[in-house]
């Protein structure tokens, strides 16, 4: 793939209603950082992966906290996740022949977790590669279903699950790597559901049937659930503090009481440094 381009089209339109907020999702914080603010700088570490921000409610926060030269395209109707990727194919440049699909309230997710994908995708000349995660409540997620021989066939959405199915523990995480000549020509012959939205997890199947589907399981499934309420918000911010203070340690910095130490994720601090208990560090 070489010098081709490879843009990573982040899904940041929803409203997130079981947030109960007036501000978008992917604007609350974890470790003082909005969430797409965590993703961007996940991108960021993959050499040659450049960014598009597809945004719809509101946009004009989601803009402001992103950096200025970042491209970003509005989807002025929530039709789906496949209509919003739909949006960023028209906004592509010629010379993209791979794109990334995530979420933009995926703050823990990591640059490693991104390369490792992309790097398995080309390596098995897949035309979808998509990351799993086995996680012990699944309820609310898309899981991948598999047939006798353990080889991966379609996702199944929660809604369309059988009593049996609810019992699979695999889930799609939401992120891909897919081949955009064959994803030009698959989305436009996905089917419509409900209101008449268009569900990318329908490409899987597409893929399966070519034998060029890949599923990456995801080994650190905490870096890959996105955050659908304030209690995950929490969960977050728990596990993306514990991250900051581990590096921070491990970089020299002494921390009396981790677990009583609330440190910005965008806070620079030099090595033997000593932190006292029931400190805060913001930016």
């Amino acid at each position: 793939m070489g010098a081709n381009v490879t843009i990573a089209i982040v899904l940041a339109a929803g409203k997130g209603t079981r947030m109960r907020s007036a501000l978008p999702k992917v604007s609350h914080k974890v470790a003082g950082l909005p969430m797409i603010a965590h993703v961007h700088a996940a991108i960021s570490g993959v050499p040659g992966l450049t960014p598009m921000y597809v945004l719809g409610h509101g946009q004009d926060i989601v803009r402001g906290l992103l950096p200025e030269d970042v491209q970003c395209v509005i989807q002025t109707q929530q039709l789906g996740t496949g209509h919003a990727v739909g949006v960023a194919l028209e906004a592509l440049p010629d010379d993209c022949s791979e794109v990334m699909v995530m979420y933009g309230d995926m703050p823990l997710l990591t640059s490693v977790t991104l390369r490792g994908l992309q790097e398995q995708h080309r390596a098995q000349n897949a035309v979808l590669t998509l990351l799993s995660a086995t996680v012990g409540e699944p309820f609310g997620y898309g899981r991948i279903i598999r047939d006798e021989q353990g080889r991966p066939v379609s996702i199944t959405e929660e809604k369309w699950l059988s009593a049996e199915q609810r019992q699979i523990q695999e889930i799609n995480t939401g992120v891909y790597t897919i081949d955009v000549e064959w994803l030009r020509n698959t989305l436009p012959t996905l089917p419509r559901h409900g209101d008449d939205e268009i569900y990318l997890t329908d490409l899987a199947a597409a893929a399966a049937k070519l034998n060029k589907l890949l599923v990456v399981p995801n080994a650190a499934h905490d870096e890959v659930v996105g955050i659908n309420d304030r209690v995950g918000l929490a969960q977050a911010e728990q596990i993306m503090r514990r991250r900051i203070n581990e590096t921070l340690m491990r970089g020299g910095v002494t921390l009396i009481d981790p677990t009583a130490t609330y440190i910005a994720a965008d806070a620079v601090i030099g090595a033997d440094t000593i932190i006292e208990p029931n400190v805060i560090i913001d930016t």
